[in-house]
């Protein structure tokens, strides 16, 4: 497993048992309800568009009333995976079609689940500011509006001279203030500084599968980009924005996580795009 410790990956790896949990319930109710230990499938990607990241999973067995749970309007659903108690948020969102069908002794139910989905979908805003009102404080304002837990601010320089004004959905606002790939939803909480302080170390101690692979990609905007694809065993503790230094026998280098992929089949992976500029 792949302990984390002041935001690094401690050296050495213990083969421990499997933990999962998955927890499906209403926004807004006190409670949810939690199925430990459920045999589930999926694979769930996370990637820095503004646009809901989306997962299908398939949930194995489930009781006709939590079924019925799946269906209801504003359902959502978390899933959190590690090793013994040790375990980190793989997925969280919101329901957006459930199906259930049976295959031989199995009745098998089938999740589309989509991050921040609802709030995405369906958050509107109507705002009026004076002439001179910073960027920064409207950006602010257009996070705010989505109606989700937000991460620190970065710093936007300039101001609205002759004052700024919109009606719309907050998505459209805030692509108005950060760009399309500046912002995104992320496990239930909007993100707007992609940047983090933690630094995390992957080599064969620390749980890298097989040998990193490189690329030199160019962007729209004409710009050289570095690109280093790298696979470990389960580490959903490693999010969007993170650093991780790369050590291998014929490469080391670092990056930024740019797209994460948790593989929970058989075996239970993570694969990382890391970029540098």
């Amino acid at each position: 497993m792949l302990r984390v410790h002041s935001g690094q990956l401690e050296r050495g790896i213990c083969m421990r048992r499997r933990n999962r949990s998955i927890k499906i319930g209403r926004k807004g109710a006190e409670r949810s309800l939690e199925l430990a230990n459920l045999r589930f499938e999926g694979t769930f990607t996370k990637d820095d568009e503004s646009e809901p990241n989306r997962s299908t999973v398939t949930l194995y067995n489930l009781s006709p009333d939590t079924v019925a749970l799946t269906k209801q309007k504003d359902c959502y659903l978390m899933i959190e995976a590690g090793y013994e108690d040790d375990m980190s948020t793989v997925f969280v969102g919101d329901v957006v079609f459930s199906t259930t069908y049976v295959q031989g002794p199995d009745n098998i139910t089938k999740l589309d689940v989509m991050d921040g989905f609802i709030n995405w979908r369906d958050r509107r805003v109507s705002v009026s500011y004076p002439p001179g009102t910073t960027k920064q404080a409207v950006a602010e304002d257009a996070a705010r509006s989505l109606g989700l837990p937000v991460s620190p601010f970065p710093t936007i320089a300039g101001a609205y001279e002759s004052g700024f004004s919109f009606v719309g959905h907050s998505r459209d606002l805030m692509n108005m203030c950060y760009g399309r790939k500046g912002w995104s939803i992320q496990d239930g909480r909007v993100i707007v500084d992609k940047t983090r302080a933690r630094v995390f170390i992957l080599n064969e101690d620390t749980g890298m599968i097989g040998s990193p692979q490189e690329s030199l990609t160019e962007t729209k905007e004409k710009k050289q980009v570095h690109r280093i694809e790298v696979s470990c065993l389960l580490n959903a503790a490693i999010l969007l924005g993170d650093l991780v230094k790369v050590q291998s026998r014929f490469f080391t280098g670092q990056g930024r996580v740019v797209s994460i992929t948790h593989n929970m089949q058989d075996e239970w992976t993570t694969s990382l795009t890391l970029e540098s500029r």
